[in-house]
Formats: C-alpha cells, structure tokens, sequence
C-alpha cells in the first residue's frame, strides 16, 4: 500500500513538472532549412496531403517579424538598400503547426541580390509536417514594411483603433498602439487605399512621438496606395538608393527569380504546375 502511495505521488509530481515545463519553456522555432533539390521535396509530397490551410503562423529574418500577405499566400523580408549581388547571412525561423519543417523550394542564393530586390523576384519556401505540406511565398525588398492590424471593423475616414508594425533592415522594429482612417479624393474609391495613422502611447491614448525604422522620429504617418501613379515608378524604388523622405514596398505581378532554373512536376490534370506569381498592391509612406 505504502509503495503504491509513493508511485501516485511520483506520478502526479513528474505530471506537474511536465506542466511547468510546457506552461513557462521559451516557444522554439524552427530554422528555415536551406535550398533543397526538387526530387527531394517531391518525394515529401508524396508521401503527405497538400495543406488547404496555412502551415506557417509568423516567419521572422534576423529577429525581424516579416510582413504578410494573404490574398497570395505571400512573405515580405526586409533586406535593406543599397545592396550588392552578394547576399547578406539571413536567419529565417518559422512557427505553426507542431512538428513544422520549413526548407527553400527556390535557390535564391544562386540570384543577385541586387536583381532580387529590384525586380521583386518570389520564392517559394516548403512547409510540412508529419502528414501535410504547402507551399508559401517569399518576397525580399529593399525597403521597410508596414503591417495594419483592425478589429475587423469596415474603415472609413472616421478614426478607427488599430495596431501598427513596422520593420526596417538592422533596425529596431516598431510595435505600437494606432488610431487610422482612410483618406483622399478621388483615390478614396480606388481598391488599393490610402491611410492616415497616427501613433498612440497605448490604445486609446494621446499621440506619441517614437522611433520609427528608416524615418527617425514621429507621431504620424500618410500610407499612400498610389493607385494613379502611371509612371509605375514604385517597382523600381525597392532596389534603387533612396533619394528623398519616404519609401514603397515593392511589389507587383512578376517572375520567380529561379523559374529558368525550376524543373516543372505534372499536376494530377497532367498540365505542368504553374511558377509563382506575385500580385499585391505597393505601398508608399512619408512622414508629414
């Protein structure tokens, strides 16, 4: 009686131990694998069901969280201007699904960097777990990015709370409380909006000034759509030297910078598998 007694408490101890380990343990996450030949990864796909839900919850670079796009199932990692061909030591750690595993599907270290940020080049990262897989694609430019977060709520050129996260390349990155509304004339009706966001102190509160990546200091930003801009010039500004106050996030519909390189699978319909394709709306901020 007494040994079965002395079980039950070591028992119910290595239960509460286990707790504490999972209630207080830092969250692991798991380093991006390097590029990977295609056989390889088609022979993981074989042997799982493709995901029809996201594996991948946040990718961060370099301790960076990397903005996302979901319309295209799209990351966007922040490298800097001013680049060479040479790439630049990236560490991107990934989480989601337990047991998640992550590699490149595109070389991108065989591209100029360079090239990469100037035209905007996707590349396709693989994630899969015991019994699933998907694809995801990778966006690397040359300038900060910008994330908006709502409550869900219609907006319109009524404040609106929000949340604002902003990463720039060996910066800081900028996590902040927000109020925002839409603003413009005749863009105003356009689908890609323009916004006004003013940084507060905490939800709810006054403004504030703060530090804000590859700005400087201030307590209010314009996110321009630039749904007029003809001349298209926001394509080019994500690999070019930056000039005067202000950025764009570059990205437009575009190649794979691996596609020449890229061996095509035949879908179940027997067509091949179409390359990645990026389409999402540029973004351009100045301070004011």
């Amino acid at each position: 009686m007494q040994r079965l007694r002395i079980a039950w408490i070591a028992a119910l101890m290595a239960l509460v131990i286990a707790a504490a380990v999972a209630l207080f343990s830092p969250t692991v996450q798991p380093r991006v694998g390097a590029f990977r030949p295609i056989e390889e990864i088609w022979a993981m796909e074989d042997e799982r069901e493709e995901s029809a839900e996201p594996l991948i919850a946040a990718l961060s670079c370099n301790g960076l969280p990397l903005a996302y796009e979901t319309a295209s199932d799209t990351y966007y990692c922040t490298l800097g201007l001013n680049r060479q061909d040479a790439w630049p030591e990236l560490e991107l750690r990934a989480s989601g699904e337990p047991g998640l595993s992550v590699c490149f599907a595109d070389d991108y270290a065989w591209d100029s960097c360079r090239d990469a940020l100037a035209e905007g080049w996707s590349y396709r990262l693989f994630a899969w777990t015991e019994d699933r897989y998907r694809y995801v694609n990778l966006v690397f430019t040359g300038l900060p990015t910008a994330v908006l977060t709502t409550d869900g709520r219609e907006l319109s050129r009524l404040d609106s709370p929000g949340h604002l996260q902003i990463s720039a390349f060996g910066e800081q990155p900028l996590d902040c409380d927000i109020r925002l509304h839409l603003r413009g004339g005749v863009s105003y009706r356009s689908e890609k909006k323009n916004y006004r966001v003013d940084i507060l102190r905490s939800a709810g509160g006054k403004k504030v000034l703060a530090e804000v990546p590859a700005f400087g200091r201030a307590d209010s930003l314009i996110l321009a759509g630039g749904a007029h801009d003809d001349t298209l010039a926001r394509r080019r500004v994500g690999g070019a030297a930056r000039t005067a106050p202000g950025w764009a996030a570059s990205g437009w519909g575009g190649r794979s910078g691996a596609a020449s390189r890229r061996r095509t699978r035949p879908s179940a319909s027997g067509g091949p598998r179409p390359a990645s394709c990026l389409r999402t709306a540029s973004i351009r901020a100045c301070i004011f």
